[in-house]
C-alpha cells in the first residue's frame, strides 16, 4: 500500500472518530470513498466498519444532492408560478377588453373622408380607374 493510500485512510478514520465526517467537502468525501473502494482489508473483523463507512459517505452525498435538487426545484416552481400568474392576469386583462369593447354603444356616426383632387390630375384619374 502507498504511504498517500494510508495517510488518507487515516484522515478517514480521524473523520469518523470525531464526527467531521459530516461536515467535510464534497471534494473530501469523494476521496475518502475512492481510498475505502481502492483498498483491501486483510482483517474481515474489521471488514464491515469499511462497508458501513463507505455507505455513510455515499448517504451524505445522496443527503446533500437531494438537497440542492430540492433548493433548485423550489426556485423553479416559484418563476414558473410567477409566469402562470402573469399570463393569467394578461389574459383576463384581455378578456375584460374585449368585454367592454363589445358592450360599449357607439355614440358618433363614422366620419366619411371628402377627397378633392384638382381637375385632370393624376390622383383623379387612378382614383377614377380603381
Amino acid at each position: 500500500m502507498s504511504n498517500d493510500w494510508i495517510r488518507v485512510h487515516s484522515e478517514v478514520d480521524r473523520a469518523f472518530e470525531n464526527g467531521t465526517v459530516f461536515d467535510a467537502s464534497q471534494e473530501q468525501l469523494s476521496r475518502w470513498l475512492e481510498n475505502l473502494c481502492t483498498g483491501s482489508v486483510p482483517n474481515p473483523d474489521v471488514q464491515h466498519r469499511e462497508i458501513i463507512r463507505g455507505i455513510t459517505i455515499n448517504h451524505i452525498q445522496m443527503t446533500r444532492l437531494i438537497a440542492d435538487l430540492n433548493r433548485r426545484n423550489t426556485w423553479l416552481a416559484v418563476v414558473i408560478g410567477l409566469i402562470t400568474f402573469f399570463s393569467l392576469a394578461a389574459s383576463v386583462m384581455q378578456a375584460v377588453a374585449a368585454w367592454h369593447i363589445l358592450h360599449t354603444p357607439i355614440t358618433q356616426e363614422p366620419k366619411s373622408v371628402l377627397i378633392r383632387f384638382e381637375q385632370n390630375s393624376y390622383a383623379q384619374s387612378e382614383f377614377e380607374r380603381c
